[in-house]
């Protein structure tokens, strides 16, 4: 009994000490190079936007058509929705309409220098000592149910991964593709080690589901607004279908109930409208804890 009790104790304080550190780190570095990488990609469209209007200087890009100008309509039509929100730094939205497209927008506050400062994680003392006892709440937990040390440990990296997720969309509305991978590496792994195949091939399956279903979504309903599910949405999505295997329903439900609860209680409350919308990552994470639970107990 001593020996379990130091055990899980042991397993807390090694939580806090990743929650509390490890956790703020990845999240700044993961947030850092997701922002490089979105900077990069932007103007590298422009630049064969502007190569596009060039050859073709009486029509815009189709967001229908297939390879390089299908791909360049998507990103002008989402280009084109930022600015109109308000969420396009000054300088892109100059640069687009130096470039030739036509922007009803008016010209945003926010410059390249503030988004920049957005997709910068600080950890705060409130931050760490947050990350800390969820850190040692989930060390704490993963002992005392038992787990063994390979499925403990590939849950570990999850719950880290996931950790990582939640700090950059509270922080900046953006899921890095990293903690994405590394969720879906040691969910593969978490899943190999408790259900073997038939649980990393359900896992793929509801993975491909869950990016099918996305798609379809965003497709119908982002006709006339901004996508509803966010690329980073899904791909975490895919990645806890991986770590959940067979208890994927479960962990989809926890998620989708507790977003619906919360938005359906900001909305009585007058803090959110029925278009508003909410950081996913939060309950992303009860996704993972549903789901690792059902799968631990065989409730998948």
């Amino acid at each position: 009994m001593t020996a379990a009790v130091a055990l899980i104790v042991a397993a807390g304080c090694v939580g806090g000490l990743v929650g509390g550190l490890a956790v703020p780190w990845l999240a700044s570095v993961f947030l850092g190079r997701a922002y490089r990488r979105a900077r990069t990609w932007w103007w590298d469209s422009l630049a064969s936007y502007r190569a596009f209007r060039r050859a073709h200087p009486q029509r815009e890009p189709s967001p229908r058509a297939a390879g390089v100008e299908g791909s360049l309509g998507l990103w002008r039509t989402q280009t084109v929705r930022d600015a109109q929100a308000g969420t396009l730094p000054r300088e892109r939205l100059r640069a687009l309409v130096e470039a030739g497209c036509a922007v009803d927008a008016a010209e945003p506050a926010r410059g390249e220098a503030d988004q920049e400062a957005r997709c910068t994680f600080r950890a705060k003392r409130v931050h760490r000592c947050l990350g800390a006892a969820a850190g040692a709440a989930a060390g704490c937990a993963i002992v005392w149910q038992s787990v063994p040390p390979v499925p403990a440990a590939a849950l570990a990296v999850a719950a880290a991964a996931m950790a990582a997720a939640v700090a950059c969309d509270l922080r900046a509305r953006i899921v890095p593709l990293e903690t994405c991978a590394l969720l879906a590496a040691a969910g593969v792994a978490f899943q190999a080690s408790t259900a073997g195949i038939e649980g990393v091939l359900a896992g793929c399956a509801f993975a491909a589901f869950a990016v099918l279903c996305c798609l379809a979504v965003n497709r119908l309903f982002g006709r006339t607004g901004r996508a509803p599910v966010g690329f980073g949405d899904v791909r975490c999505m895919a990645a806890l279908s991986l770590a959940s295997g067979m208890a994927t329903p479960v962990g989809a439900a926890l998620c989708y109930g507790g977003a619906a609860a919360f938005s359906l209680a900001g909305i009585a409350a007058g803090r959110l409208s029925w278009r508003s919308g909410i950081p996913m990552a939060p309950f992303l994470a009860v996704w993972l804890v549903g789901g690792a639970f059902a799968c631990l107990h065989g409730m998948g």
